[in-house]
């Protein structure tokens, strides 16, 4: 390779993880601030447009759970090929990881073109808001390889030990999306408004600039990219030992968007205003957990690093760090949003219903949140040591289990309030239990009875 970052395999735990977290963070809060720039300059449209766009943020969120098991998967592999020494195939499942998102992209993009209609409709979106999601959605599934891309990406580079150039690349994308959104959805400079649509041309444009700029660093600067022609068999039976991790990792991340949309639908019973405050909220629930996620994301290349190392007390070290991190981080969170809750909510609008709906749902989801963050990266864990099914049936009895009856349950006795308590629940009793079961796992997998 032409640049190697330092080994995770050595050296102080909590230094590294200090040292990688931060600057994703950065990146992590410049991608918040790219999702909340949409909702908050689609607000001043109206409310009508506010709840068109909350709408399709489970099926965004679809993508970008595509997008991220597929990027973890490939974090996963190449980190681990790193830590074992397989320089070479590090830079041949990089490029197989590529190859194989552009293949997922050409089926997702199809399968959301021809499913755009019934889908929203499934989600209860009214036919008066039909016309402005597809508006949106089209652009967003012809140019879905934008996001997939540069995701999976991104992730090859995190696997060499290096948070800071896809930090700095998140950044960008964001600072450019923000001053986009204003000059596309409302007309500046000679552009015409485009409402709704400018606000998907924005974010397709800066994540097209994403596509460049990490592409470029995996040639150019790690040499990541294999430029001799694959045989088609190695290209297969590479991309069947990726997707081994890759599609368990996928379907984890798409159950959240799922549930997203599941109770996304129990809101919409309470008006536009109320899915509104949620896919509003939700973007401010994004941007506050941004140092948790970033702790998350961090956790994936170390313990590939150390797993494929034979380092596996650094890998139950570092997870019982960030949990112990992510309880404390819960707290805060809880206690600093309750004067800030009203001011939030009327950024985006003064509606009786909006408003309370969205301090509702900020409070509850803030204080499950040191847990939920527990049960988030034990799943990162797990799909990093090779236990991607495990980490896939734990994440699904989460959601199906746990989150959709409780929700469903909690609406029926209290209404909107007992949606969001039955989540925030739900995310409670799931860290508990992970938190008593991953070390035996770990320890099982080092040394099987």
């Amino acid at each position: 390779m032409k640049k190697n970052p330092p080994s995770l395999t050595t050296g102080s735990i909590t230094g590294h993880l200090v040292r990688l977290t931060l600057p994703m963070i950065g990146g992590i809060f410049a991608m918040s601030a790219f999702n909340l720039a949409d909702a908050y300059f689609v607000a001043k449209l109206g409310t009508a447009e506010l709840a068109a766009i909350s709408f399709t943020f489970p099926v965004v969120m679809v993508v970008g759970a595509i997008a991220m098991g597929l990027g973890m998967g490939a974090s996963i592999v190449v980190s681990r090929a790193i830590g074992g020494g397989e320089r070479d195939q590090a830079k041949k499942l990089a490029t197989s990881c590529l190859l194989l998102a552009m293949f997922v992209v050409a089926v997702f993009s199809a399968v959301g073109l021809l499913t755009m209609e019934p889908l929203f409709r499934l989600l209860g979106a009214e036919p008066d808001l039909m016309p402005m999601i597809k508006s949106y959605m089209t652009v967003w599934f012809v140019c879905v390889w934008v996001l997939i891309i540069p995701m999976v990406g991104n992730n090859c580079i995190r696997a060499t030990g290096d948070m800071l150039t896809p930090g700095i690349i998140m950044i960008v994308l964001a600072v450019m999306n923000v001053i986009l959104d204003p000059i596309f959805i409302f007309g500046y400079f000679g552009c015409p408004a485009m409402g709704i649509f400018g606000a998907a041309l924005a974010t397709v444009v800066s994540r097209g600039l994403g596509v460049i700029l990490s592409l470029y660093i995996l040639i150019h600067r790690l040499g990541l990219i294999d430029w001799k022609l694959p045989r088609v068999r190695e290209t297969l039976r590479q991309w069947a030992g990726i997707l081994r991790v890759a599609l368990p990792a996928a379907a984890t991340h798409l159950l959240m968007p799922l549930a997203m949309g599941f109770t996304t639908r129990l809101v919409a019973d309470y008006g536009h205003e109320a899915v509104a405050a949620v896919g509003s909220g939700g973007r401010i629930i994004h941007l506050a957990y941004m140092i948790p996620i970033a702790l998350g994301s961090v956790l994936i290349p170390f313990s590939g690093q150390n797993w494929g190392a034979g380092e596996y007390a650094r890998v139950e070290q570092a997870w019982s760090l960030s949990n112990r991190f992510s309880l404390y981080y819960g707290l805060a969170c809880t206690a600093l949003s309750i004067p800030l809750l009203e001011p939030m909510a009327r950024i985006f609008s003064d509606g009786n219903t909006f408003v309370f709906a969205f301090q509702l749902f900020l409070l509850i989801s803030f204080a499950g949140s040191g847990l939920q963050h527990v049960a988030v990266h034990s799943g990162f864990v797990l799909n990093a040591i090779g236990y991607p099914i495990v980490a896939l049936f734990f994440n699904a009895g989460r959601v199906f289990l746990l989150m959709c009856p409780l929700a469903w349950l909690g609406g029926m006795w209290l209404g909107m309030t007992g949606i969001f308590i039955g989540i925030a629940l739900s995310q409670v009793i799931a860290g508990l239990g992970v938190r008593s079961a991953l070390p035996a796992v770990i320890r099982s997998a080092v040394s099987p009875s």
